[in-house]
This record gives structure tokens, sequence and C-alpha cells, in this order.
């Protein structure tokens, strides 16, 4: 088998059966057929090696991939914000100012996904004895908690939408009121969380992965 080099490939010839490089095969290139214990579990050591980095890899790909996609989601959320934002303004008589939340809770959504997506790249690339990693992926939990649950409050203005409902004006302020402030609150947070992890990478982390060889 060859790795074509017309669809990206290196070129490098290989045995379909046994994997290894063709041109080991020597003279007799079907020797691969004969059982040989010791060359065996090397390979298979090898293989393991393999199989264990490429899962480790996918792990990390798909949660940056995962972050990447619903932060390009979130451009198609735009819309609605301000939709609820004049609605608030034209309808409700609200103040431009007390509208902003919504933009708030949004942004910090963006940046917290940013931030998430470009953690998952320092996390492959720490070592699972590294002193670090356990308290590096503590904060990447909560951040990506506190980011999911902004965007499950803005998500299509679904609470915003049952607040807009409300007819009796006191109810409705309080409602508003008390949406406008878990926002708010939640933005504040996340903020902090994602400042402590930025500050963690730079401060601490940037140095460990100076001494991984692969990143010389």
């Amino acid at each position: 088998m060859t790795c074509n080099k017309s669809f990206g490939g290196c070129g490098n010839e290989f045995c379909w059966i046994c994997m290894s490089e063709w041109k080991k095969h020597g003279d007799s290139y079907y020797k691969c057929n004969f059982y040989d214990e010791k060359s065996s579990n090397k390979e298979n050591e090898i293989v393991k090696n393999i199989k264990t980095e490429l899962q480790k890899y996918s792990f990390y790909f798909d949660r940056f991939i995962n972050h990447k996609k619903t932060r390009d989601f979130l451009t198609k959320m735009a819309p609605s914000i301000k939709a609820s934002q004049e609605k608030l303004i034209n309808e409700h008589n609200a103040n431009f100012i007390d509208t902003q939340f919504l933009w708030e809770g949004y942004n910090t959504i963006h940046r917290g996904l940013r931030v998430l997506m470009n953690t998952y790249v320092f996390g492959y690339y720490l070592k699972d004895d590294c002193a670090l990693k356990k308290l590096f992926e503590y904060n990447q939990y909560l951040l990506e908690r506190s980011v999911d649950f902004i965007v499950e409050k803005l998500e299509d203005n679904k609470q915003l939408g049952e607040i807009f409902k409300i007819e009796e004006f006191d109810e409705f302020n309080a409602e508003l009121s008390s949406y406008r402030d878990v926002i708010k609150n939640k933005a504040v947070l996340t903020n902090n969380y994602i400042d402590n992890i930025i500050k963690d990478i730079e401060e601490k982390m940037i140095d460990e992965l100076k001494n991984l060889k692969h990143l010389d």
C-alpha cells in the first residue's frame, strides 16, 4: 500500500497485512506471514501507543471543534437579541442602558467559548503527571458550566419570551429585573473564570509547555 502524495499523503509504502514499512520486508516480501513473537509483541505495543495517542487527540480535538461550532452558531442568536432589546425599549418603555445586559451575556459567551476552544489545545500537550493539570481541568469545568448557563438563558430568548407575556406591570418589571440580574451576575462570574484561566496559562502553563521536547 502507498500513502498517495496526490491526496496529501507522505508517499510511504507499507504492507497492508503487518502495517510495517515495505522496504523492511527485504527479499522475502511475504515474511510477515510467519509469526514472530518478539516482533509481534513490539509491534503490538507500537500500535497500542498509537491508538492511545489517537484517542487522546480525538478527545481534545472534538471538544475544540464543539466549542467552535457553538461559537459560530451564536451569530444566529444576535438578531433575536436585538429584536428583544428593541421590544423592551419600544413596547415596554425600557431604558436603553437597562437592556444592555442582553449583549453583556452574549459577548461573554463569545469570549468564554473562544478561550475554551484554545484551552483544549493546551490541555492536549499537558502531561498527565503535570501538577497543574488537575487545577486546569477544574477551571475548564467551571468555565464551561458558567458559559452553558448563559447560553441556556439567552438561547432563542425563551425565558424572556415568557416574561413578555406577563401583562401586569409590577410583575413584569419584577421578573425582568430578576432575569437581568441573573445574566449580569453570571456574566461577571464567567469573565472572572476567563481571566483566571488566562492568567494561569500565561503565568504557569507556558513554562510547563516549553519543557516538552516536542514543542521545542
